[in-house]
């Protein structure tokens, strides 16, 4: 599952406004969204509507660690007002998400913002700035970040990124994309002792195109993937 906000600004994002669960041909704004063959056979678009509480435009989000009720997602993204918010899901029939809860609230700031946001191993969250080429690390309980890494190694700026889950090669590998030059690279997490992380990167060859916002990973078995695959959002 992941969502995409297709709006009139620069970039494509994953947002809860259109929930998909396949590939995706846009027609221009979200909700002329359209499921493309032959994927349109299994898979359906579902529109929930924006999130009270949260000010456009939306960045990277991630369900709150072990709490799939709970999204945290990033407003205000590539603006020094960004923030991360906390929202409640409402799930209803095969646990799709229908709605969202009446309040959101914020868990910590994060200026310029953009596509990426995920859990490191200690639990930090890690979300990419835009156009900075930086990351942000906050740690647990922190209400602003507690250390931002620039990313010299990383065609300007960097975009999004994602974690290889298991069952994928190289599972657990943190993976770094550059929105200005669709780098892909293999991210180097190194613990600095302070509850953060030290990140070098190494390009591994291999360009999707510029505009990369969002990586999904899909394994092989889910209805029309036949093998282990990867989903691109791009701007």
């Amino acid at each position: 599952m992941m969502f995409l906000d297709n709006n009139s600004a620069r970039k494509a994002r994953f947002v809860p406004l259109v929930m998909l669960t396949g590939l995706v041909a846009s027609s221009g704004m979200a909700g002329a969204q359209t499921v493309a063959a032959p994927y349109s056979s299994d898979y359906i678009i579902g529109y929930n509507g924006s999130v009270a509480d949260v000010p456009a435009r939306y960045g990277g989000l991630i369900f709150a660690k072990n709490d799939p009720a709970t999204l945290y997602l990033m407003g205000r993204a590539n603006e020094v007002s960004g923030t991360i918010y906390s929202v409640p899901v409402i799930r209803g029939v095969g646990g799709h998400i229908s709605s969202f809860g009446a309040t959101a609230t914020v868990v910590s700031t994060a200026a310029d913002n953009d596509g990426g946001l995920v859990y490191a191993p200690n639990g930090d969250l890690l979300f990419t700035r835009y156009v900075d080429n930086e990351i942000g690390q906050i740690k647990p309980g922190s209400v602003s970040p507690d250390k931002i890494v620039s990313l010299p190694g990383v065609t300007s700026s960097v975009g999004t990124l994602q974690y290889v889950p298991a069952g994928f090669s190289n599972a657990g590998q943190l993976k770094i994309v550059s929105y200005g030059g669709g780098g892909w690279y293999d991210a180097t997490l190194t613990a600095d002792g302070s509850g953060t992380y030290d990140i070098a990167t190494t390009d591994t060859g291999v360009n999707t195109g510029n505009g990369p916002e969002g990586v999904v990973y899909v394994h092989s078995g889910n209805p029309d993937f036949g093998v282990n695959s990867i989903l691109l959002v791009w701007s």
